[in-house]
């Protein structure tokens, strides 16, 4: 995974990993996946941030 407009990785490994990472609610039509397949390296010295609309599911 690549970080940073030159796509440079900061130093060391990372402190968190995930990997096909998914969440879904159940409905009357079948599951709806909010995330589906998500993998994720953060490094020490990253900030993450997650936008959305507001009942999108961010807190989730």
């Amino acid at each position: 995974m690549s970080n940073g407009s030159n796509g440079s990785r900061p130093p060391g490994e990372p402190l968190i990993v995930l990997g096909g990472l998914k969440k879904a609610y159940r409905t009357p039509a079948g599951d709806f996946y909010a995330l589906k397949g998500i993998d994720l390296e953060i490094y020490p010295g990253e900030f993450v941030a997650l936008l959305g609309r507001s009942g999108a599911g961010k807190s989730t």
